[in-house]
């Protein structure tokens, strides 16, 4: 009698073991492609350029002492930070997770902000902020999700150096959105376009001419009226909201 039931034990025991292990452990398929792969906010494994990465290549560090490869950190036992290092230094993609869900992306070369920043919903195709950097430095920035919204960036863009420059306006995936020219305090000039995200012709903003073109998504013209007709909210202090 004791020995069935201490069979009996023994396969409840197993049971539970098994139940807890595929507790821990999803399964990987192509729809988790650019996903983490966690339950219950514990980290099991992740693709990272394809590469799935799991509790034996995250968070390593070399022979130097110095941070390699992909590194995860929780705050409040959620996800906080994905980070790419190479030789000690940030380099590639980098994810901060806020708690509200909102995603913070920034790019790097060695250490330095270079490229594009972001600040995003998830699924979201375009971003709340953006920055271009160079060389750890801010070039300019704008809001995406306006300029998708209204074809035209309202609130401006935010630029204090003294050349002109060309600004392409990408997409979280990295089609661009919008391009043109704008020169000191970030004014636009000239012809700037704004595209689906399919790259179809969007919108045709000439600010020299004031003029403004709408297109269909099969490129046909479904408005030609003037810019100015426009109502454009004042432009926010943004150093004073630590936007810049």
């Amino acid at each position: 009698m004791k020995s069935i039931a201490s069979l009996f034990l023994l396969v409840i025991t197993l049971t539970a073991c098994i139940d807890r292990i595929e507790e821990v452990k999803p399964e990987i398929t192509k729809q988790s492609k650019g996903k983490i792969l966690s339950k219950d906010s514990v980290i099991t494994s992740l693709l990272v350029n394809d590469v799935v990465q799991t509790e034996d290549t995250l968070n390593k560090i070399d022979s130097n002492g110095l941070k390699q490869g992909v590194w995860i950190e929780y705050l409040h036992h959620k996800l906080w930070k994905l980070e790419n290092y190479d030789k000690g230094e940030l380099n590639g993609k980098c994810l901060e997770y806020q708690a509200n869900g909102n995603v913070f992306e920034t790019f790097y070369e060695k250490g330095v902000k270079n490229g594009y920043s972001f600040h995003y919903e998830p699924k979201s195709t375009v971003s709340k902020f953006v920055t271009y950097w160079e060389n750890d430095e801010k070039n300019w920035s704008t809001f995406p999700n306006m300029i998708e919204r209204d074809l035209v960036p309202i609130k401006g863009f935010i630029y204090i150096g003294e050349d002109t420059i060309n600004v392409i306006v990408p997409y979280v995936s990295g089609k661009t959105l919008s391009k043109g020219s704008i020169i000191k305090d970030g004014i636009p000039i000239g012809e700037h376009f704004v595209y689906y995200e399919n790259q179809e012709i969007r919108a045709i903003i000439n600010y020299d001419t004031d003029s403004l073109k709408i297109f269909d998504i099969h490129g046909n013209l479904k408005e030609y009226r003037a810019l100015s007709d426009l109502e454009l909210q004042v432009r926010p202090n943004f150093e004073s909201i630590g936007m810049f």
